[in-house]
């Protein structure tokens, strides 16, 4: 029967439609139009600690954790992209990305990669409810990657925040002070 092939090819071509929207085009920040770009997600529980036991362990099992964060699969990471491009008669400048959640218990990562250099930065502290990391200086027109592993999660909605110009943040850890990066401090573990 020719229709059942013919349905078939519809109906992937409906999936197709509905998987890749056009509205779905990479966002540029380019500091005049665009100065923040916001992406949301929601974790699904899962718990990866047997990481840190595999990964300290002399000789154990290869560990679960990922060998490529800017590839991470879907089921442990949330992948949001990027272009920075700052607009006609905007200065480059440093951009910053904040990751926000709302239970401590959680321990959520978060990488920044440019697709042709790989990792430009990345904060994994394992208490509070955000963390930053700010890079001085992006390269123009590259495409960037916000990476959040969920390490430790609760069902629970994070946020992550890409501003340029970069917001200058604080640590709010107890006794913890922010690394200095090109003059703007990345703040691992913020509480607020």
């Amino acid at each position: 029967m020719r229709v059942r092939p013919f349905l078939a090819a519809v109906a992937a071509a409906a999936i197709a439609v509905t998987a890749f929207p056009a509205s779905a085009a990479t966002p540029t920040l380019d500091g005049k139009k665009v100065k923040t770009l916001t992406f949301k997600g929601t974790t699904t529980p899962q718990s990866n600690d047997v990481d840190l036991v595999t990964d300290l362990a002399a000789a154990g099992p290869a560990p679960v954790r990922p060998d490529d964060y800017m590839h991470c699969p879907a089921t442990r990471c949330f992948t949001w992209k990027f272009v920075y491009k700052p607009a006609k008669g905007v200065k480059k400048g440093p951009i910053s990305v904040k990751l926000s959640w709302t239970y401590p218990v959680e321990d959520l990562d978060l990488y920044l990669f440019d697709a042709k250099f790989g990792d430009v930065g990345h904060c994994g502290a394992s208490a509070g409810t955000s963390e930053t990391v700010t890079i001085d200086p992006p390269a123009a027109g590259h495409t960037y990657y916000v990476v959040v592993d969920q390490y430790r999660s609760v069902p629970d909605t994070v946020t992550a925040t890409v501003q340029f110009p970069a917001v200058n943040f604080t640590s709010q850890v107890p006794g913890g002070a922010p690394s200095d990066v090109g003059g703007f401090p990345t703040a691992c573990g913020l509480t607020k």
